[in-house]
């Protein structure tokens, strides 16, 4: 409230700011809490990243040909060669191997070791749509431009698990139900059957942008480009339209509690949904609406909404 007079800055014996004013006031602050540390700067956009949980680990792709990764043990480190439009990262269980597809045909293995080098391995997709390790022993899931869902029992063995006349965009196994789900170019969605055969839970219609299960309940959420919400019970195959918007769902995430969901629109409007129960066929869910400009968002365990947005600010 009164004119400051003299401010002594921080240093590293004494971190803290001290102010004196007019009216003969001495006062101590403490320095704010620190959001963010840059920890690399290659200048150039990167493409993807995810955290390696079990060693805190950091990996990171580009366009360029080499992977960026930081760890708070070992800071950053760079790996390469990499074949640079393996832009995707799906990481292992076991949490010593993570691997890089994309448009291309082959798929890099790395190992979280200090003189990582790849094995690349040839998939025959044409281009990759989406890896998953499955599993503690190193096993994994592919699937492609050409249609097929393939599980790999090491880096040069497989089986088909499937096989589509069209590509297939991506796939999701629910745990509690042991059902694999696939969705296929047309907009479709498939379920395997204990033969290995096809079995068709969605026909063929809107794109479907996100395909998410709910933790560890046996629902999954579909995100439609025509601005739907669908949740299936992969029990019984019912399902029910949660909300629909007027522009293409861009992103959906749920909170841990399995009551939160945020609901990206493709012009940044954030949608937050909290259901009173788990059981979301039942449920009534109370809405707000966030005019954010976000890109992703992320909901965590303790109530705090962080988004990413597209005017280059990190929002909480």
């Amino acid at each position: 409230r009164f004119r400051l007079t003299t401010l002594s800055p921080p240093t590293r014996e004494y971190p803290f700011v001290i102010s004196a004013d007019v009216r003969g006031a001495l006062r101590v602050w403490p320095l704010p809490r620190r959001l963010a540390k840059v920890v690399a700067d290659i200048h150039t956009r990167y493409v993807s990243a995810v955290v390696q949980k079990t060693t805190d680990t950091i990996i990171a792709t580009t366009f360029k040909p080499e992977i960026t990764t930081y760890s708070p043990a070992g800071g950053v480190r760079y790996l390469g060669p990499h074949i640079s439009n393996d832009n995707y990262i799906a990481l292992g269980n076991s949490g010593d191997i993570f691997a890089t597809y994309g448009a291309r045909d082959s798929i890099e293995f790395w190992p979280l070791t200090p003189d990582s080098k790849p094995h690349v391995v040839a998939t025959h997709h044409g281009a990759v749509s989406q890896v998953t390790f499955v599993g503690q022993a190193g096993e994994f899931v592919t699937s492609g431009r050409d249609g097929n869902l393939l599980r790999w029992s090491s880096l040069d063995k497989y089986t088909v698990l499937a096989a589509f006349n069209k590509p297939i965009l991506k796939f999701l196994f629910i745990a509690v139900t042991s059902t694999m789900l696939v969705n296929t170019s047309d907009g479709a969605i498939w379920r395997l059957s204990n033969t290995g055969q096809p079995v068709s839970i969605r026909s063929a219609g809107h794109q479907i942008s996100q395909l998410t299960e709910i933790g560890d309940t046996p629902y999954i959420c579909l995100g439609l480009a025509n601005g739907e919400i669908q949740i299936i019970n992969t029990e019984n195959w019912e399902e029910f339209a949660l909300f629909h918007g007027h522009q293409a769902i861009r992103d959906i995430a749920f909170a841990s509690n399995r009551r939160d969901i945020s609901i990206t629109m493709s012009d940044g409007t954030v949608h937050i949904g909290h259901a009173d129960s788990t059981d979301w066929f039942q449920a009534k869910v109370v809405w707000k609406t966030l005019d954010i400009l976000a890109r992703r968002v992320s909901l965590t365990p303790d109530g705090i909404i962080i988004a990413i947005c597209t005017d280059g600010m990190v929002r909480f």
